[in-house]
């Protein structure tokens, strides 16, 4: 699942509380700079998630909600399914979602791991990148490349209102759930832990379409009329 927000987290909504800070930008669709309002929020999602979290050796930060806990294995498989029920509802969402490419991105080369290129093709792709290649150069440089590799567009997935109230419904009903797997002694640090999640999530939190690497929703080649 995908979360919206400037965090990347593990698992869909704040599901799972792994948060490695990244910069995941609210798509546009005409090339610009980001906004001063975006760059405000970058750093305070930054800064919020370093205050509530604990520092990870990839360089992320960890916002757990189980700090402290000592679940048993009873309650790990029922978390375990719970995640997996919300995930579903999720991607149920995200399938009915709609995508299109971004003109305004450029496009990045993943290499094919079963076929490695020589020297000199991989001079040659890397003198590509070097021209930031868009959209209109794909099909021309997967033809020269594609043996190696495949030159990926981004693209920006658009979510409805509705669908947007679904995701933080998803996520209020897996909060309170997993609540109900606490006994009357772990809640209280389960919901003071919790809190810091929530303040990271709204922190992070994107409004509007995302842009990401991979489409989310249905592809169609024109922005959609949202309702």
């Amino acid at each position: 699942m995908k979360n919206k927000s400037l965090a990347l987290l593990l698992g869909s909504l704040g599901l799972v509380a792994l948060v490695s800070i990244v910069n995941i930008e609210s798509a546009q669709t005409e090339p610009s700079e980001p906004s001063t309002e975006l760059l405000e929020q970058q750093a305070a999602c930054q800064r919020i998630t370093v205050e509530e979290g604990e520092p990870t050796a990839d360089g992320g930060y960890l916002v757990d909600y189980f700090t402290g806990l000592s679940l048993t294995d009873e309650q790990r498989s029922a978390y375990d399914d719970l995640n997996a029920q919300a995930e579903a509802r999720s991607m149920a969402i995200h399938s009915n979602a709609v995508s299109m490419a971004d003109p305004t991105k450029p496009l990045i080369f993943g290499e094919n791991p079963n076929s490695s290129a020589p020297p000199d093709v991989r001079e040659a792709i890397q003198a590509v990148i070097e021209t930031d290649p868009h959209i209109d150069r794909q099909e021309e440089l997967n033809q020269e490349f594609g043996q190696y590799g495949k030159f990926l567009s981004s693209y920006i997935t658009y979510y409805t209102p509705e669908q947007e109230a679904q995701f933080d419904q998803i996520t209020e009903d897996f909060y309170e759930q997993v609540a109900e797997l606490m006994t009357s002694e772990q809640l209280p640090l389960y919901r003071e832990n919790l809190a810091g999640v929530l303040r990271v999530n709204e922190a992070c939190k994107v409004d509007g379409p995302i842009s990401s690497l991979t489409p989310t929703g249905n592809i169609v080649d024109e922005i959609p009329e949202l309702q």
